[in-house]
């Protein structure tokens, strides 16, 4: 299973509106899909693959870690999402960590 860009729009503007914290959701291949900053969309972010293809509980970028990324991934915490059981994507919240 995927999940939808509708849903992934939801996860980004319902952080954003809580907290007013840019947000991102990442589908299976570390793509993101949903952006606060529209710009972002089709990039592939790389603590999002990690978390992926490594089944990790968190990834936290620092801001030598976004330095780096030559401007793919910003500072900030990204966690997966799991549906059923499955690790559908990742989200990420941006900040200082």
């Amino acid at each position: 299973m995927d999940i939808s860009v509708v849903i992934a729009d939801k996860i980004v503007n319902f952080i954003y509106d809580q907290t007013q914290m840019m947000t991102i959701v990442c589908d299976t291949t570390g793509a993101i899909i949903a952006a606060r900053d529209r710009s972002r969309i089709g990039v592939v972010h790389a603590g999002s693959k990690r978390i992926l293809n490594e089944k990790l509980a968190e990834i936290v970028v620092s801001q030598a870690d976004a330095d780096q990324s030559a401007g793919k991934m910003k500072p900030g915490v990204n966690l997966p999402i799991w549906f059923g059981g499955q690790l559908i994507g990742t989200f990420g919240i941006g900040g200082d960590p």
